[in-house]
């Protein structure tokens, strides 16, 4: 359940990150603020998120590269 978790929120990085690399060319402030905001809400997708959260948990396990959900 934590590499679901973790996946999860690795993933909806990856979904939002270049648009938050071409904010900061963006001077800090509020307008900033605001704009990452809604780029963020633009962007992440979270049943994409959870999909491929879950592709990768079952993935991870199938193979046994995960610690913890190696068997034998």
């Amino acid at each position: 359940m934590l590499y679901m978790i973790f996946f999860f929120f690795v993933i909806s990085l990856l979904q939002v990150l270049p648009g938050l690399i071409d904010l900061l060319a963006m001077e800090p402030g509020l307008e900033q603020q605001l704009q990452a905001e809604s780029m963020t809400r633009e962007r992440v997708n979270p049943l994409l998120s959870l999909i491929l959260s879950l592709a990768a948990t079952s993935a991870g396990a199938y193979y046994q590269v995960l610690p913890g959900m190696r068997v034998g």
